[in-house]
């Protein structure tokens, strides 16, 4: 053909490169490229849209490369038809090498490349650089505006990740841009809105995703709304959204139901729960353990613990059992309100009944046990929980460190800390500072310094409390230097300090009998914002009374009177 002077046609290329690919060729195929390219003339840009049609897809790319270092501009469907090509065969890595080439060499297509890597990178999840590439490209965000395939791209990336804000601003993007939001999008978005606590505006997406035609369904959408609502405590609008449901001929399902009952507990509105489970218990289905559990739950925000048992007993009435869960929803109450005597008994009920203790069980009851300082109880319900083979947890040995530092059981404070490195378990910020505080309480401040240095070393910073320990400390073990120095230390580092500090550090300087000193931290208390109180004035009173600096402590006392005056005729909080 070519010998007699016939120039094939790019559809004959296009049948003979597909034959020769599906040969496997590869030396035909390059004989032929030179034949596009010497014998027909034709320029790099058309023989790489020859090779896309004959599916020679990695050629097509290197060809589509040189057209573009040449000056030609890029063919759009060329590109997409290899990006495509790549993408369903997993090839991501050599896509993107192709897009930032031509990001680099084909300035007219920018917004086609950047919508391409956008695209691109969410395929792979890679939502990082997604982002970066969509906030960083002007052609695709902000005065220009993108195709509804990329917008819907990074957004449903956006969400598998829990980048729920910029899922929010990509949504608002498109919508800006003209581009009409699918159903999908539509409904991710209305849990990104809950999630950010919008509900309102979720459900103002349902209400425009309907009049479109879209449909939602009841178990999933409106409970989503339900939940933001109750969260929110407006347990009328959560109440609204089911009655809006049934205008609309939709029968509420158990989940539906079960959140609004827990919208109603997060706000301790027990009646309205109870009606609901009345009605469920009426209409159908049978209620699950999650309602009896939200019941329950409604009574414990509303404070109303004693008629938990009243409850129970009602629901056992009507042939209820009550499970594990709720047991421990119950005991968790108590725990809260510092009931120890419920905490015990419903804990041994538990244990009638074959319920073993969980690790949260015995961590509840050890931190409660603790905080009453019921010392042998939480010593035998520590034993009780080694023997039955669980790891005694960092939070249990900070509880027990509390409760002996609190009766000023040193000795033991000292053993629980040395069961913490024993076990192989890290110290963490509370074990610190309860062991600082009761170094301080032991009257051993720099044993208490040592440990902050320790605690520093790791990255912890001790608390303010712990600070005002140690200062008081070496305060009564006439250390000045060093209280002066944690001192300064804590105003060096910008730490905002209470009048207790400001007191504190006066009764030092009242005790060395400093009145300068005195007197220079009482224009520290006015230059950080603090009034003087009756106390202030009376560390300053024995201060000057001490020095023997009788005319100042007139002027003071006068200062005093006068303060104490303003006190009975304006009566404030000191």
């Amino acid at each position: 053909m070519i010998s007699d002077g016939h120039t094939p046609t790019h559809s004959l290329y296009e049948l003979m490169i597909l034959g020769l690919v599906k040969e496997n060729r590869a030396e035909d195929i390059q004989k032929t490229i030179r034949d596009m390219e010497e014998l027909c003339g034709m320029n790099p840009l058309e023989i790489s849209s020859v090779l896309v049609k004959g599916e020679c897809f990695d050629l097509a790319a290197r060809q589509l490369k040189v057209a573009i270092t040449n000056g030609y501009e890029l063919q759009n469907d060329t590109l997409l038809s290899i990006l495509g090509a790549y993408s369903s065969s997993g090839r991501h890595s050599e896509a993107c090498e192709l897009l930032e080439f031509l990001k680099e060499h084909a300035s007219g297509s920018r917004l086609l490349i950047n919508e391409a890597l956008i695209v691109l990178h969410c395929k792979v999840n890679n939502i990082i650089a997604a982002l970066e590439e969509y906030f960083a490209g002007a052609c695709v965000h902000g005065w220009s505006f993108g195709s509804s395939t990329m917008y819907e791209s990074l957004l449903h990336c956006c969400v598998a990740n829990e980048r729920y804000a910029e899922a929010s601003q990509v949504f608002s993007d498109l919508r800006l841009s003209g581009c009409e939001a699918s159903e999908s999008v539509c409904k991710s978005m209305v849990g990104v809105y809950c999630k950010l606590g919008f509900p309102e505006t979720a459900h103002q997406v349902v209400t425009q995703a309907e009049t479109k035609g879209f449909h939602f369904a009841c178990s999933t959408t409106f409970t989503d709304i339900i939940e933001a609502y109750g969260k929110l405590k407006l347990w009328q609008k959560a109440e609204s959204v089911v009655g809006n449901l049934r205008q609309n001929g939709r029968t509420p399902d158990l989940k539906t139901w079960n959140t609004l009952m827990t919208a109603y507990a997060e706000c301790g509105c027990y009646e309205r729960a109870r009606a609901i489970f009345n009605t469920v218990m009426r209409d159908g289905p049978s209620p699950s353990v999650e309602s009896i559990n939200t019941l329950l739950h409604a009574l414990c925000v509303d404070g109303r613990l004693e008629e938990l048992y009243v409850v129970v007993e009602e629901l056992q009435d009507m042939g209820f059992k009550i499970s594990k869960s709720s047991i421990l929803l119950m005991l968790d109450a108590f725990a809260r309100a510092g009931n120890i005597f419920e905490v015990k008994k419903i804990c041994n009920s538990m244990k009638a009944a074959g319920y073993l203790p969980t690790i949260r069980l015995y961590r509840m009851m050890i931190e409660l046990l603790c905080k009453g300082k019921r010392v042998r109880d939480a010593e035998v319900m520590v034993s009780e929980m080694e023997e039955a083979g669980f790891k005694v947890e960092l939070a249990i040995w900070n509880s027990m460190l509390k409760m002996y530092t609190a009766i000023e059981d040193y000795k033991k404070t000292v053993r629980v800390y040395h069961r913490i490195k024993e076990t192989g378990l890290e110290p963490d910020e509370t074990t610190y500072n309860t062991l600082i505080i009761m170094y301080c309480r032991d009257r051993r401040p720099e044993e208490g310094y040592l440990l902050m240095q320790q605690m520093r070393n790791i990255g912890l910073e001790p608390k303010l409390d712990t600070y005002k320990s140690l200062i008081s400390a070496f305060g009564k073990q006439k250390c000045l230097e060093q209280a002066e120095q944690l001192f300064e230390e804590l105003l060096s580092k910008g730490y905002k300090l209470d009048r207790s500090f400001y007191h504190t550090m006066m009764k030092i300087s009242r005790d060395s009998g400093s009145d300068s000193k005195a007197e220079r931290l009482l224009q520290m208390m006015k230059s950080a914002g603090i009034e003087p109180t009756l106390a202030t004035m009376h560390l300053l009173m024995v201060s000057y009374s001490s020095s023997g600096k009788p005319k100042t402590t007139k002027n003071l006392l006068k200062k005093f009177i006068s303060l104490i005056h303003l006190i009975i005729c304006y009566p404030v909080d000191f």
